[in-house]
């Protein structure tokens, strides 16, 4: 089997403790301050380190490349792309051309940027005066005043370095012999789509077919969500330094921040103290993660009953390979009992499928039954929004909320629709609707159809419907979509997509913070921190037909084992993606990946030990 590599490299012992961790970007730039100052450094030797950690980064992974293009804005990142083209010139003896792309606010740029700026023009003097010495020459050493940096074609040139203005660039022939871009225009502040200015440098940088290089976060990537509402840059490789930011792994960014690299400049001991921890924003899962989230073998005298007994609904008319994967992918999770209700037309395709499974047919006997006899369930594959699954919902819905300690679940595809669309026609309803206020304020909760111990499993467009918005908001903020569609609904939400995000607004109990394997106050590694996560697993074969029923099967079988909820979901997840990617790297590529193909990477990753001795180094 193919080795996965990872999808952060990281430069260092500490860089690879902090992997996991996940700060705002906000809040990174609220105390990079006291960072520097705790190791008693300045601000602009900090950009110093990031500067270097980009030009190492681009003499490693571009050798060859020996003219270089730095885009540099008006903030802190134009101040690294000017110590990068500064490195470039003076220690590899590149050519570089830098383009500068400044404010005309009053503030001026920042004072370690200014501080980077002049350091790269005085070094292009110096040079320039050895140049003029050496060729015995008296003509004067150019001099180069600040307001030049307004709109002149050419602000300096010298010691291998040209320095243009962004403006007059734009209309000139770009070099033939440029074969690398490093973007420096905006930073992590960005929000919302760049201006015309910055977008028309974004467009033309991506059209060179060269290599990009982006600092810290490629410009136009909103580095709090990975939404995109204008240009951005296309990287290659994105180098981000101190903290890894939440924008980098979801929505978006896939699209734009290609190979990522960190560093955290040397600050990881004061980042890994409890004080900062407190402030992460969310934890970061990967591949490498999984032998620390499912660290126990079974006990050797353990039966099927000890192993939960799972309950699947759904599969209507012409949906009946959904239920027949979800029962299928529990079976490969573990799960030690599954019964199915379905159809009769899909009892004996899912018995030729699956035999060890137990199948019958649905109706109100059947599933009182299955409800009383299950440890947990799982509804939605294949369920369909007819009247039948109609039915089925208000049925469970009521039976979970009446045993809400004792039956978790998991809920997804059309059990969500169906749940959105209740909650529109009670909208629509304007006396039901103050009935539901009212029966909310007197019971002290905010939403009727809150379910505490229940995992929803929504894509974009089931997690608009849920929140009667559009995908396009969902999308803008995929952190703020899976806790509100948490807080509304209860439980966890698991939202699907490229960097999938988990999110819950439900505390553990006492027990399961004590007996929980993932548990954060007690685990030396702890992995889950509380309410957020990101699942930086999966790729884009999984863009096809039953890999959603293929999670509903696998989290739901973890959850029949008696993990918690926010324990379920997020392994859950880590080994669907995994599985994905593994099966991937042994059919040599996404294109054509089927939901089924996954099964026995199921049965690997629930057995990590298994990985190992199938030389898939996580």
């Amino acid at each position: 089997m193919r080795q996965l590599g990872p999808r952060c490299l990281t430069s260092g012992a500490c860089e690879l403790r902090l992997q996991s961790c996940v700060w705002g970007a906000a809040w990174l730039r609220g105390v990079e301050a006291s960072a520097a100052a705790a190791h008693n450094i300045s601000l602009y030797a900090l950009m110093k380190r990031a500067g270097t950690a980009v030009f190492d980064a681009c003499r490693h992974n571009y050798p060859n490349k020996r003219h270089w293009l730095v885009l540099c804005g008006a903030g802190n990142n134009g101040g690294d792309g000017f110590v990068v083209a500064r490195l470039a010139a003076a220690n590899a003896g590149l050519r570089v051309t830098v383009v500068t792309a400044m404010s005309k606010s009053k503030n001026g740029m920042p004072p370690e940027a200014t501080a980077a700026f002049a350091a790269l023009k005085e070094y292009m003097m110096e040079r320039q005066q050895q140049e003029e010495e050496k060729r015995g020459k008296e003509e004067e050493k150019q001099k180069v005043e600040d307001e030049t940096m307004m709109g002149k074609e050419c602000i300096m040139s010298g010691g291998g370095v040209t320095i243009k203005d962004a403006q007059s660039w734009q209309t000139e022939k770009i070099a033939d012999d440029i074969d690398l871009v490093v973007d420096g225009l905006l930073g992590t502040g960005i929000n919302g789509a760049p201006r015309a200015e910055y977008a028309a440098l974004i467009d033309r940088i991506n059209s060179l077919s060269v290599p990009r290089v982006a600092i810290d976060i490629p410009s136009g990537l909103n580095a709090e969500t990975g939404a995109v509402e204008g240009a951005c840059v296309r990287a290659d490789h994105t180098v981000t330094f101190i903290a890894l930011k939440p924008g980098l792994f979801t929505a978006r960014a896939r699209d734009f921040v290609g190979k990522l690299h960190y560093n955290c400049l040397e600050l990881g001991e004061w980042m890994l103290a409890e004080e900062r921890q407190k402030d992460l924003f969310c934890r970061r899962l990967t591949h490498s993660h999984l032998q620390e989230l499912i660290p126990y073998a079974r006990s050797p005298c353990s039966h099927k009953g000890a192993n939960g007994k799972l309950l699947l609904i759904g599969g209507d008319y012409g949906f009946g390979g959904a239920i027949i994967m979800a029962a299928e992918a529990a079976l490969r999770t573990g799960a030690g009992l599954v019964r199915v209700l379905t159809r009769a037309e899909h009892m004996t395709p899912l018995l030729c499928r699956c035999p060890e499974v137990m199948v019958r047919e649905l109706n109100p006997a059947s599933l009182q039954e299955g409800l009383e006899w299950a440890t947990s369930l799982a509804v939605g594959p294949g369920l369909g929004q007819d009247e039948w699954g109609q039915t089925i919902i208000e049925k469970v819905q009521a039976y979970c909320q009446a045993h809400v300690e004792e039956k978790p679940s998991v809920w997804d595809a059309d059990a969500l629709n169906i749940l959105a669309s209740r909650k529109q026609q009670r909208r629509n309803n304007t006396e039901e609707t103050k009935k539901e206020e009212e029966k909310e304020k007197e019971e002290g909760i905010k939403y009727i159809d809150r379910l505490k111990t229940r995992i929803l499993t929504p894509h974009p467009g089931e997690a608009a419907r849920l929140l009667n918005c559009s995908i396009a908001d969902v999308e803008r903020n995929r952190f703020q979509a899976a806790k509100e569609i948490a807080t509304r609904y209860g439980g966890v939400v698991l939202l699907k997509g490229p960097g999938t995000v988990l999110y819950t607004a439900e505390e553990e109990k006492e027990e399961e913070k004590t007996n929980n394997i993932m548990n954060i106050s007690t685990t030396s590694n702890p992995l889950l921190l509380p309410h957020c996560v990101i699942a930086d697993v999966g790729n884009s074969g999984m863009a096809s037909g039953g890999m959603g029923d293929v999670l509903t099967g696998v989290i739901a079988g973890l959850l029949a084992q008696r993990m918690s909820i926010w324990s379920a979901a997020c392994v859950g997840c880590l080994v669907h993606g995994t599985a994905a990617d593994l099966a991937v790297a042994a059919h040599n590529g996404e294109r054509g990946l089927t939901a089924t193909m996954l099964f026995n990477h199921i049965h690997t990753c629930v057995n990590p030990n298994g990985i190992c001795k199938q030389n898939a180094c996580l």
